[in-house]
């Protein structure tokens, strides 16, 4: 992938815009476009599936008649297994609820489960994972609890979270903060906790107000958006809130809260790409390049975007590179203390963890030698386009 021809290409090819046109049939309940004679619906689906919609563009194909069969099939497939994750998905979360509620432990559930009901049906937007809030002081009770429900562990080190697994179908993370701290709209949205509100009388589950989660939709949106890129589903669910709740809203509110958090000009930019890709409505040679960038990025981003984000936000050209370096080899204590606990009673055994990491680093998988390539690939000009485009894009 070459950064410069994706941080300036406006142009989709036939499959990407097929996909679009599926996605936009099955959202909005319209007929499903067939497709002409240059689409390879095989590659749609492996797009769809690499941006986790290909469940949803089903609703779409599924309509149609004398496509290939495979193809038809592997969607098909997709959808039924969206079904399957999303009702196991819902029976975790009432036992999950029930379990924390017996315990007088509140909590909320983020995004996926709330944003869901905005769709046709709630499958067509099932959770890559489930988030749940407590306050920091009920982490470790609430560890406990999912324990005993099943889940383990999850291979993740994160200083906002802890992961767990429940196979098949359940990712979960425990969340103690809303977003990352170096994040520009860190303080706005824990502020948020304070507007919480019961989403059962009596009982310990909490809930963002429309206007807020809307807000924390979106910057979640922009904080993936800017470690290396986000997916279609981003922009699906922008689309969908304001097709759906925005008429029973105050959009000046909304529209202060966003501004507030330094997330208007994005949200804007959002809207116009949602408004192009599923109302047909024109759209002006910058948005077609985001829509572009996120059809690149998949659900997570890419090495590159990831790697040239980050130098990006680290100073101009060159220079970012030993300021990146540094960071990623000798991490900060509060950032150590997540991925070795024993720092948390003895702090000044640092040093040695970062020489125990570097090690790691060094016999661990391809991933960091696949950093080290993107890194060295990262110029002047690369870095400083990232930095150009992530600014026009309102990040």
């Amino acid at each position: 992938m070459e950064t410069d021809k994706t941080l300036e290409n406006s142009s989709l090819d036939a499959d990407e815009k097929y996909l679009i046109a599926l996605l936009a049939s099955a959202i909005n309940g319209t007929p499903a476009p067939k497709p002409d004679s240059q689409v390879d619906l095989h590659r749609v689906y492996v797009m769809a599936d690499k941006h986790r919609v290909a469940n949803t563009a089903a609703y779409a194909v599924l309509q149609l008649e004398g496509l290939d069969a495979a193809a038809r099939e592997a969607f098909k497939k997709q959808q039924f297994k969206g079904i399957a994750r999303q009702t196991a998905q819902e029976l975790e979360i009432s036992i999950i609820s029930d379990a924390l509620t017996g315990s007088s432990i509140q909590f909320s559930f983020l995004k996926g489960i709330n944003i869901s009901r905005l769709y046709p049906t709630p499958d067509m937007r099932f959770m890559l994972d489930a988030d749940v809030l407590v306050e920091p002081e009920n982490i470790e009770k609430a560890s406990d609890i999912l324990k005993k429900l099943g889940y383990e562990p999850a291979d993740k080190t994160d200083p906002k979270d802890i992961g767990f697994k429940k196979p098949p179908y359940m990712l979960l993370e425990l969340h103690k903060q809303l977003t990352y701290e170096e994040n520009a709209f860190y303080s706005y949205l824990e502020d948020m906790r304070k507007r919480f509100v019961f989403a059962d009388e009596g009982g310990c589950r909490l809930k963002m107000t429309d206007e807020d989660l809307f807000v924390y939709m979106t910057a979640h949106a922009a904080s993936h958006y800017s470690r290396g890129g986000t997916g279609i589903r981003a922009v699906m669910d922008d689309y969908l809130f304001r097709k759906k709740l925005f008429a029973s809203l105050e959009a000046s509110s909304i529209r202060q809260k966003l501004s507030d958090a330094g997330l208007l000009r994005f949200s804007e930019n959002l809207e116009a790409l949602g408004s192009m890709w599923f109302d047909d409505a024109p759209g002006d040679d910058f948005i077609k390049v985001m829509g572009a960038f996120i059809l690149k990025s998949g659900v997570y981003g890419t090495a590159e975007f990831s790697v040239l984000s980050s130098l990006s936000s680290k100073g101009e050209g060159e220079a970012s590179k030993s300021v990146y370096i540094r960071e990623r080899l000798f991490p900060p204590l509060k950032l150590m203390k997540v991925r070795y606990p024993v720092l948390q009673k003895l702090p000044l055994l640092l040093p040695l963890m970062w020489a125990v990491r570097i090690l790691a680093s060094v016999f661990s998988s391809g991933k960091n030698r696949e950093e080290l390539r993107r890194l060295s690939d990262a110029d002047a000009g690369k870095i400083d386009k990232m930095a150009d485009f992530l600014k026009k894009s309102g990040i």
